[in-house]
């Protein structure tokens, strides 16, 4: 200690000063010890709570950019048999899911055989200036 700057070499005798039995002392150290963990904790939930406000805030903001009627139509289905439960939902959306699926692959079809018949068309279509019946 007397290495360090302005500190005396000899360090004065206390005359009044309570002394604390160790034990005592360790128990407050103990409780100070839980009470920072507790406020650690706390900064924790802190965070987790700020989390689930900023995810709130995304999907309401999501939400607002639904029309009404995608609202509507929402409300709907969550108060029909599919929108029940989970599970429920999850077999709902795995049967729009193959719907979608076979809407695309018919639409894909069409768009084929639509293109086979303008080409069809094309090479029986009469010569210019001719008429196709007499």
């Amino acid at each position: 200690r007397a290495e360090i700057a302005g500190a005396p070499e000899a360090l004065p005798e206390d005359d009044g000063a309570p002394k604390a039995p160790l034990p005592d002392l360790r128990e407050a150290y103990r409780a100070a010890s839980r009470l920072y963990e507790k406020v650690g904790v706390g900064a924790d939930l802190r965070a987790e709570q700020a989390r689930a406000e900023s995810d709130e805030s995304a999907a309401l903001a999501e939400l607002d950019r639904l029309t009404n009627k995608v609202r509507t139509r929402a409300a709907q289905l969550l108060e029909g048999t599919d929108g029940a439960d989970g599970p429920s939902r999850q077999a709902a959306a795995a049967r729009a899911e193959a719907l979608v699926q076979m809407l695309e692959t018919r639409a894909q079809a069409a768009s084929e055989q639509l293109g086979r018949l303008r080409g069809e068309a094309e090479r029986h279509a009469p010569a210019e200036g001719e008429a196709h019946t007499d």
